[in-house]
């Protein structure tokens, strides 16, 4: 059974559009202090010419969380939601 994510785990929910290079710090570095979850979006926040550098900024995001996961472990790190801009980038 899947554990039920609660709203008041969410705390102050930060948007950030994806064209950032500072996010993985807010992630792994705690950045920003007390952050419990992030929104990091390819939509609105992301203009139509950036969506390119936007993309290519979430996979490079999402190899370092994912490389820092499993060589560091998961040490409180806030929650991380993508917002993507088109229902096909959310497939896979």
């Amino acid at each position: 059974m899947k554990n039920r994510l609660s709203p008041w785990n969410l705390g102050a929910t930060l948007y950030m559009p994806a064209t950032r290079e500072d996010i993985a710090d807010a992630v792994l570095h705690g950045k920003i202090p007390g952050l419990r979850s992030l929104v990091i979006c390819l939509e609105d926040a992301v203009s139509e010419a950036d969506i390119p550098v936007a993309l290519k900024n979430l996979e490079h995001l999402l190899h370092e969380l994912s490389n820092s996961m499993h060589s560091l472990g998961k040490n409180d790190w806030p929650l991380v939601f993508i917002r993507p801009g088109m229902p096909k980038w959310a497939d896979g």
